[in-house]
């Protein structure tokens, strides 16, 4: 190697170890300063899932609750949850059908990947039918969100179809996919983290009627949604710098502050 090489690749070298230094030293100080939190603060639930109340549910009702065995509860990662059977009225609109409700809420952990439909029911041998993002409206909420709506055939069974519907919540902002879902958990400037996945499920023949299904899961999703924010979640706004003191937090009402993203598939 001439000389003119041996300097070119001193100085590359040179101006890459400043690069680093320099990014380095700038991530040290943003931390430090608060602008950049890489792991973020936990954020409990005001008031533990399973003090759910029920009312709220109405006119559906619950026929079960479950708590999962410790080692199960360690695969889940989270031991805020509810996983619930719920039926409807048998009067019109209502079909009398039954409908499973699971809700988790995580934070403090590590592994920031929501657990999903798409991965739970294939490996458990459904078979995917139809996959899309749709965007429902809620009055609670008084806005849209996102919602995962998706089709499944059960194990050698194409009689018969499994309707599931999520979402995701992250510090109170809304996702259908993973993906924005851990964009959002990854905001530089929020200080603590939370999410929190709602998910309803229902069996139908393989001819039901979509529109009925959507309507009574559009119904369902704001009933347990609007208690979720006023009584469970932490209020928007706690993300950044945690909860204020308990005097202070008691002297304001829910703040749902409804924001939501252009999920893709």
């Amino acid at each position: 190697m001439n000389g003119t090489g041996l300097a070119w690749n001193k100085l590359h070298a040179a101006l890459a170890i400043l690069v680093l230094g320099a990014s380095a030293g700038l991530m040290q100080a943003a931390q430090s300063k608060g602008w950049l939190q890489i792991i973020k603060k936990p954020l409990p639930v005001r008031k533990p899932l399973e003090d759910f109340n029920r009312s709220r549910l109405e006119p559906f009702t619950l026929i079960s609750s479950e708590r999962f065995p410790p080692e199960m509860e360690e695969d889940l990662g989270t031991r805020e949850y509810l996983n619930w059977l719920l039926k409807e009225p048998t009067t019109p609109p209502y079909r009398g059908r039954q409908i499973n409700l699971a809700v988790t809420y995580y934070t403090g952990v590590v592994d920031q990947v929501p657990h999903v439909a798409e991965e739970c029911m294939t490996q458990g041998a459904f078979t995917l039918v139809s996959d899309e993002v749709v965007y429902f409206e809620l009055p609670s909420l008084d806005g849209r969100i996102p919602i995962r709506r998706q089709t499944y055939f059960p194990p050698r069974d194409m009689s018969q179809l499994i309707f599931v519907y999520y979402t995701i919540s992250v510090n109170g902002d809304f996702h259908a996919t993973r993906t924005p879902a851990r964009r959002r958990m990854a905001d530089w400037s929020d200080t603590h983290l939370y999410y929190s996945k709602v998910e309803i499920s229902v069996r139908g023949s393989s001819n039901a009627d979509q529109k009925n299904i959507d309507e009574r899961a559009i119904e369902l999703l704001d009933r347990v949604l609007s208690e979720l924010v006023e009584t469970h979640w932490p209020l928007r706004g706690w993300e950044k710098g945690g909860p204020p003191p308990v005097n202070a937090a008691s002297s304001g009402g829910p703040r749902t502050g409804l924001r939501t993203a252009k999920d893709p598939v």
